[in-house]
Formats: structure tokens, C-alpha cells, sequence
């Protein structure tokens, strides 16, 4: 089980009120995707914060992967059939990520320790992963659908 952290100071649950809106790229389907993602990114680090049985957190995590994965899968089907031209450098970004989130989250479970990981760390880390991501690639890619008519 992780324990619950006392002290949530600069690490409020009320930090991840950015939804709809930032993760908003004006294509209907990823917006649901990303407003998807960023309720499991939520009932994450809820889990963490509320010390949730691993057992939970644990699917928490598994239920992000996948999002995420079939959210990765639609997006590269739309950039082949598009022709898009940055397809290979997003579909990169796409894989780094998922290693990422899954090395990240491996390391918080190796040992008891790690499982007490600073709230903090964890916050940033995810918010990072989704936010970094959106802003530089999936709005890119929106405004390449955008000008193909594509909403």
C-alpha cells in the first residue's frame, strides 16, 4: 500500500483543473483521447496522494498505458493515410513516451521506498509527459488536419 502524503503543499489535486482546455487541440476525437488520458493522469496521482493499495495504482497505471497506446495508434493512422511530414518524429515521440511512463512508473514500484515517492515528482512528471507532448506535437499535427479541413 502507499501511504498517504501529508503534505500536499504546491501539489494540490486542484493543479490538474487544466482540462479541458490545455489539452484541447480543436479535433474532436483527440480532445476526448487527451481529456481521457488526463482523468486517468487524476485518478493517478489521487491514488497516490490517498495511499490506494498498489494493487489499484497499479491498474490506474496499466488503464494510462493503453489509453495512451490506442491514443499513439489513432493518431499515427491519421498522419499515414494523411501523408503527414512529420509523421516519423511524432511517432518517435509517441514510443519515448509510453518508455518513459513505463520506466518511470517501474521505478516507483522497485521497492517500498520508491513507492513514497515525492508527490511532487510525480505531479510534475505526468503533467509534463501530457502537456509537453500536446503543445509541441498534437497541436502541430491538429493544425496540419485543421488546414486539410479536418476537425
Amino acid at each position: 500500500m502507499f501511504h498517504k502524503q501529508t503534505s500536499l503543499a504546491g501539489t494540490a489535486v486542484e493543479d490538474w483543473d487544466l482540462a479541458p482546455a490545455a489539452v484541447a487541440v480543436g479535433i474532436l476525437i483527440f480532445d476526448v483521447e487527451h481529456r481521457e488520458m488526463l482523468g486517468h493522469l487524476r485518478r493517478l496521482y489521487d491514488g497516490l496522494a490517498e495511499g490506494r493499495p498498489e494493487r489499484q495504482v497499479r491498474q490506474t497505471v496499466a488503464d494510462l498505458l493503453a489509453v495512451a497506446k490506442a491514443h499513439f495508434h489513432h493518431e499515427e493512422e491519421y498522419m499515414r493515410m494523411l501523408d503527414y511530414s512529420d509523421y516519423r518524429r511524432h511517432s518517435d515521440d509517441h514510443y519515448a513516451l509510453g518508455a518513459k511512463l513505463q520506466n518511470f512508473m517501474d521505478e516507483m514500484f522497485a521497492t517500498d521506498a520508491s513507492a513514497e515517492r515525492n508527490l511532487a515528482e510525480v505531479r510534475a512528471f505526468l503533467k509534463k509527459w501530457l502537456l509537453e507532448h500536446i503543445l509541441e506535437h498534437d497541436r502541430s499535427f491538429a493544425n496540419f488536419l485543421a488546414r486539410k479541413g479536418i476537425r
